[in-house]
């Protein structure tokens, strides 16, 4: 079972070892660690849940006949092994979940079926970060509801509070790693907040001060997801560049993971820290015609944390590019390199391929990226010479 507690004012969520990838686990604690043990650990993260009102009414027809309403769980059938793989592997649900009254939203106030959750625990994740425009597009009632269907997921989750103790993050035991996390908002849209913690809202003072109290708590690596720059912009703001500055400055932020924009962004080291500006969409039915082609990218991004003089280190990273099949309808989250489904030409993963190529560059540099299997023998592999060196 799923072992949770509170550390002074942060949940502590310590992550048992896993069962067989190809099965949809039932909590957090059902999961093999390969790398956990000793001085290594491996970490992904995706980018935005954000669940459509198509792709629900899609989840509605895959119930059809079953116990359940709403079944998401097949949209994850490409990448859920790729996910399990890594020791520690965090979502971003940018939306409400299960808002009672409101099982499916429609823009701009945005909710989904709290079946959901449970999709995405059996995928393979281990939490998500919640802070994001739409964290109170039902006010309190959709941030209770969202909390309350990831606890009962067995999902870990880090931006958005009923309780102020509940807002200063979480930690999680990953091996012999403690691994504190946060996440943020340029701001909210609809309705404000009931209290200034309810929203982790982007204020770097503040981010600093939070990631200071986790470290003194005891964690090794604090990693923080921020909501931030323009939608649809494949460039990085300076505002998103001066914010990235002043928190990788302060020795208490080891990471940053970015979301929001919908299109895949740079991967950078700033101060000898790693930033991932953007992930891009990993589930969502944001169509080319409307948000433009690279909406339809993401990816996993995967990184591997070393102990190296009793401090935790990024060591290495890799990716998967991914894209959202859906022109058959069926809204698959698909490993771009790869066998191509039966139903798509290839020139649809091949248009992907090469957005994402020059999209999500580190340092500059473009990376091919992973097939799926290459992704999880790269996360459950002894380590090799590290390809992304932050300390060049």
């Amino acid at each position: 079972m799923t072992i949770a507690a509170l550390i002074g004012a942060s949940l502590i969520v310590v992550l048992a070892p896993r069962a067989d990838a190809a099965h949809p686990r039932d909590s957090i604690a059902d999961r093999v660690s390969p790398s956990a043990a000793g001085d290594f650990a491996t970490l992904a993260f995706t980018g935005d849940m954000l669940i459509h009102n198509r792709i629900a009414w899609k989840a509605e027809e895959l119930a059809a006949g079953s116990q359940v309403e709403y079944d998401f769980n097949p949209m994850f059938d490409q990448v859920r092994s790729v996910i399990t793989a890594a020791d520690l592997a965090i979502c971003h649900q940018e939306i409400t979940l299960g808002v009672p009254g409101y099982p499916i939203g429609i823009f701009p106030r945005l909710s989904a079926p709290g079946e959901f959750a449970s999709a995405a625990a059996g995928a393979g994740y281990d939490g998500c970060s919640t802070a994001s425009n739409h964290s109170t597009d039902y006010g309190n009632a959709g941030i209770e509801s969202t909390i309350g269907v990831l606890d009962e997921a067995g999902l870990a989750h880090a931006g958005t509070a009923m309780t102020e103790d509940q807002s200063h993050g979480t930690l999680y035991a990953v091996g012999e790693l403690t691994l504190g996390h946060l996440s943020y908002t340029y701001g909210v849209q609809v309705v404000r907040p009931d209290h200034e913690w309810s929203v982790g809202i982007l204020n770097v003072e503040q981010i600093i001060a939070a990631a200071t109290a986790l470290k003194d708590r005891g964690d090794d690596f604090v990693a923080v997801s921020i909501h931030w720059g323009n939608q649809y912009q494949v460039s990085p703001t300076s505002s998103q560049r001066s914010v990235a500055d002043a928190l990788t400055r302060s020795p208490f932020v080891d990471m940053i993971v970015g979301h929001h924009a919908h299109v895949l962004q740079p991967v950078e080291t700033v101060n000898g820290k790693l930033v991932a500006f953007g992930l891009g969409n990993f589930l969502s039915n944001q169509l080319a015609s409307y948000s433009g082609p690279n909406s339809e990218d993401g990816a996993v991004l995967m990184v591997r944390l070393r102990r190296v003089d009793d401090r935790w280190i990024v060591w290495d990273t890799e990716y998967m590019p991914t894209w959202v099949h859906r022109r058959a309808g069926d809204y698959i989250i698909w490993p771009v390199i790869g066998p191509n489904p039966e139903d798509l030409s290839p020139r649809y993963q091949q248009s992907s391929a090469r957005r994402t190529l020059k999209n999500l560059t580190f340092d500059g540099e473009q990376v091919a990226g992973m097939s799926a299997p290459t992704a999880i023998a790269w996360l459950q592999a002894d380590p090799r010479p590290a390809m992304f060196d932050l300390n060049r």
